[in-house]
């Protein structure tokens, strides 16, 4: 991956730990230099000691069409925005790819994608959206 994709990716992972600290949430934490290792954040679970990391050639999108816009910014990135929105947490890098996948994709994601309505957390507190999510009990 390039410095710049991984400069993307830790701006992102750097307001994702902004909203879950404004919502009392602790996040597995990564050093900034691992967002520029070769393995990535991700490598770090399946990561030999003293061995190289072996990584097959990955291949990408190859239409905007690709889930990888239609799924993971409608749902993953509005949903953090939002969280955002309501927990009064500045996200410019998620807005921003919000905003960026819309455009390139000619689609309004912020508009198609799921509310915190649709997940019928809109009217909860944090402390009431942590117990949801933990043990599945709403209010």
């Amino acid at each position: 991956m390039s410095p710049a994709v991984a400069r993307v990716q830790l701006a992102f992972y750097q307001e994702e730990r902004k909203i879950a600290n404004a919502m009392g949430i602790e996040m597995i934490e990564f050093r900034d230099d691992q967002f520029f290792w070769k393995g990535g954040i991700m490598g770090v679970e399946y990561w030999v000691p003293f061995a190289d990391v072996i990584i097959p050639p990955i291949v990408g999108p190859n239409s905007v069409e690709h889930r990888y816009f239609t799924e993971d910014i409608p749902v993953g990135t509005v949903i953090r925005y939002h969280l955002a929105q309501k927990f009064g947490v500045d996200v410019p890098t998620i807005e921003s790819m919000m905003q960026l996948g819309s455009v390139i994709c000619k689609r309004d994601f912020l508009k198609e994608g799921i509310t915190l309505k649709e997940l019928g957390i809109e009217d909860l507190t944090k402390e009431q959206i942590i117990r949801y999510v933990r043990e599945g009990i709403k209010g």
